[in-house]
């Protein structure tokens, strides 16, 4: 109306503006209705973000997702997950804001009377992170560690493909084409070692809650610190360079910008962490559709 060549609608512009809201305020203060929606946009967006971060329940893993992934991760992350079918798309929508039905939320909402849960014996409450990744009963463990393996294969399968002629690659996964790492250790099972004449380069991966990126991270750096210290003779005098990789229960992953440029690999495409969020999601799903049961007839 401001600009309109309409004299009536520019008197009723005059008339109002000193009433104005806050999208007229914007308005008058830009050089151009293009700014003033880039503005009310920006606008918008942090006082979301800001309200998403205030919330104690709900804003926890958003904030950890912003620290520690990358932006390009989290950008290749969403477009993954809208190429998903309905069910996967509410599911981790859901989880991300902690809002899934789980035994824990429906006490919170008043549609239940008991928080526990079902599977390690009615003592812990069943909440979101519960679920999907802090369930000691021997049911979700094999069930985490079935989702953990299939994402380990997806990763040790490309890093095979690129391998230089002078490295070898060695996995902790019960599969024919690969070196088993208990070769060049005694004790400790790094998922991946990468070997070369003079380095052996580890890589562990952890599914984590998206809540947990950073402790994940710190928990396995000290658990490895003394890696080179459990070298079998196989291993030589090799140094021992250790390094992490967290993905999470939704398919977020860290950084492996360290490991691919030590190792003097390819930079990780997007089409292989398209694979890691599908195979993510699908088996968290898997898990969280049988939270109760034993039986797993969704896990994949």
């Amino acid at each position: 109306m401001k600009n309109s060549k309409s004299s009536v609608a520019q008197q009723i512009w005059s008339e109002t503006s000193s009433k104005h809201v806050a999208t007229d305020e914007l308005i008058n203060k830009t050089a151009s209705l293009r700014a003033a929606s880039i503005q009310l946009t920006n606008k918008q967006t942090q006082e979301a973000w800001s309200h998403v971060q205030s919330l104690t329940v709900q804003g926890t893993s958003v904030t950890s997702i912003v620290e520690n992934i990358p932006k390009k991760n989290i950008t290749a992350w969403s477009q993954t997950l809208s190429s998903r079918a309905a069910p996967i798309f509410n599911f981790a929508r859901k989880a991300l804001i902690n809002q899934l039905p789980t035994n824990a939320n429906l006490v919170r909402w008043k549609r239940s009377s008991n928080p526990n849960c079902l599977l390690c014996g009615n003592t812990k409450p069943q909440t979101n992170k519960h679920v999907l990744s802090n369930c000691d009963s021997s049911v979700a463990l094999n069930r985490y560690r079935t989702r953990h393996d299939a994402i380990l294969m997806l990763l040790a399968r490309w890093l095979q493909s690129v391998l230089g002629p002078a490295q070898a690659l060695y996995a902790d996964l019960d599969a024919l084409n690969f070196r088993p790492v208990r070769d060049l250790f005694k004790s400790f099972r790094p998922d991946i070692a990468i070997v070369d004449a003079s380095t052996i380069h580890t890589l562990e991966l952890t599914v984590c809650h998206e809540s947990n990126f950073a402790s994940s991270k710190l928990y396995k750096q000290n658990k490895y610190r003394l890696l080179g210290d459990d070298k079998t003779s196989f291993a030589g005098n090799r140094l021992v360079i250790s390094h992490t990789v967290e993905v999470s229960t939704l398919g977020l992953a860290s950084d492996t910008k360290d490991f691919m440029s030590a190792t003097k690999l390819p930079d990780v495409p997007n089409s292989l962490w398209h694979s890691v969020a599908c195979q993510a999601l699908s088996s968290s799903f898997g898990i969280y559709c049988t939270r109760n049961s034993c039986d797993d007839p969704y896990l994949s």
